[in-house]
């Protein structure tokens, strides 16, 4: 998906990644939970046999899964809490190793 029209407070054009490095927070993680959202509804329908979930928030334990939900983990994450199959589209889940280094 191209560049949206965002807007710093300044009214200054920004994109989202830049808006989300300046004011981190739940928003922005909301506001990238929402676009994979609706990028997962636009793009075609995914024939993978599992869902596959990333840790997007370590702080928060935000987990983006492969079919464009989130799940939030009070302690530990989803191995811990024993999830085994997306409570969203049924597939087994597949967790990606988080990157090194950061960003």
């Amino acid at each position: 998906m191209e560049s949206e029209n965002y807007h710093d407070i300044d009214g200054n054009p920004v994109t989202l990644e830049k808006l989300c490095r300046t004011e981190p927070g739940w928003a922005c993680s909301r506001i990238r939970h929402m676009r994979k959202q609706l990028e997962a509804q636009l793009a075609p329908a995914a024939t993978a046999e599992q869902c596959t979930w990333k840790l997007e928030d370590e702080d928060l334990e935000l987990w983006d899964t492969g079919c464009g939900e989130a799940w939030v983990f009070s302690d530990g994450g989803p191995q811990d809490s024993g999830v085994k199959y997306c409570p969203a589209c049924g597939k087994p889940v597949a967790i990606t190793a988080p990157q090194q280094g950061g960003e």
